[in-house]
């Protein structure tokens, strides 16, 4: 069994990244060790949880318990049940405050989607990920996301944005996968969904989800320990894929 250190925000996690991750680990026998800034429960984004609020009535009381596009964009089924069972969690509701954090007290780090985090290692100046090879959330489903996002909460045009671009900066030029490929040693690091790999359509929909018995949709990217994924619908392809690197224990050690 391995320890698995997840720090999440004080507030607007993403629910399915956080829950079903945590839900795949511990059915297989893993201990997740929650950590927030101030050691209260974090909480979830209630519209990604929800789908309340990315629809263009989200705004009125009332009508905000309608959902249509919400239940295309939020959490579907499996993510909510999960997000349940995660808060009966007496590990969830008692989380470690990050300055108690002990890198020598886990197995393993897992960072849920969210606003993104730049990690610089302290030794070289670079980032973390640079010489490694991975996936990120790319433009295009960023890009599709915001622009529904847009038409349908007008009144929050750029929720599915964490960063906009500045003047003179091209369209993009702030979104994960542009600020993420700038990081690594190479732009070829940078893996997105190949032409030739099978079910090449339903993996870049952005409609597609994963499930634990359906691999299709999702696109994981792993390099020695490292493994990387892209948006909720890759969630358990990549908790699977995380727990085979954790089977590996010999292999932790070599990065």
């Amino acid at each position: 069994m391995a320890t698995i250190l997840l720090p999440i925000p004080s507030h607007d996690f993403d629910p399915t990244e956080v829950a079903v991750s945590s839900h795949v680990l511990t059915e297989r026998g893993h201990e997740v060790v929650f950590s927030t800034p101030s050691g209260e429960p974090g909480q979830a984004d209630d519209i990604m949880l929800t789908g309340r609020g990315l629809d263009p009535w989200g705004i009125i009381p009332l009508a905000r318990n309608v959902t249509v596009v919400g239940r295309i964009l939020g959490a579907n089924t499996d993510a909510r049940e999960a997000h349940t069972e995660l808060l009966r969690d007496p590990g969830f509701g008692s989380p470690l405050p990050w300055r108690d954090v002990r890198g020598e007290n886990f197995d393993g780090l897992l960072l849920p989607g969210g606003h993104r985090a730049r990690s610089i290692d302290p030794t070289s100046g670079r980032s973390v990920l640079y010489g490694r090879r991975t996936t990120a959330l790319t433009w295009q489903l960023e890009r599709a996301a915001w622009a529904v996002g847009r038409r349908t909460r007008f009144w929050d045009p750029h929720y599915y944005r964490t960063y906009r671009e500045g003047p003179g900066q091209p369209a993009g030029h702030m979104s994960v996968q542009q600020e993420v490929t700038r990081a690594l040693a190479r732009a070829e690091d940078f893996l997105d969904v190949d032409p030739g790999v099978p079910d090449h359509s339903m993996k870049m929909s952005g409609r597609s989800r994963d499930t634990m018995t359906d691999a299709r949709p999702a696109w994981v990217v792993r390099d020695k320990s490292y493994v990387s994924a892209r948006w909720p619908g890759d969630v358990h392809t990549f908790a699977l894929a995380l727990c085979q690197v954790l089977a590996e224990p010999a292999l932790g050690a070599s990065g």
